[in-house]
């Protein structure tokens, strides 16, 4: 792949599950109905309505070589309640 483009680098605020509740508990004794507020700061891959991949490493991006990431997160786009461009200040 020549002259490939560096993607975006975005912080993602988004909402996942809770970190399921181990045994038997009465209803009565049920977790609250809460969500865990979560950060990513990656390269943005590709998003569409499903998912959104950020990767936290790319490579090979330079001198005509075939860009290579490592770590990649997908999150459901849904999910997301904040993306924000991440730009290098001089």
């Amino acid at each position: 792949m020549t002259n490939a483009r560096k993607p975006k680098l975005v912080l993602a605020e988004w909402l996942d599950s809770a970190q399921p509740i181990p045994g038997w508990r009465f209803l009565a004794d049920a977790p609250k109905p809460e969500v865990v507020r979560c950060y990513s700061v990656g390269w943005l891959i590709a998003m569409n309505k499903r998912a959104t991949v950020l990767a936290p490493n790319i490579g090979n991006m330079e001198n005509g070589g075939s860009p290579q990431g490592s770590g990649f997160i997908r999150i459901p786009t849904l999910s997301i309640t904040r993306l924000v461009e991440l730009v290098e200040n001089d």
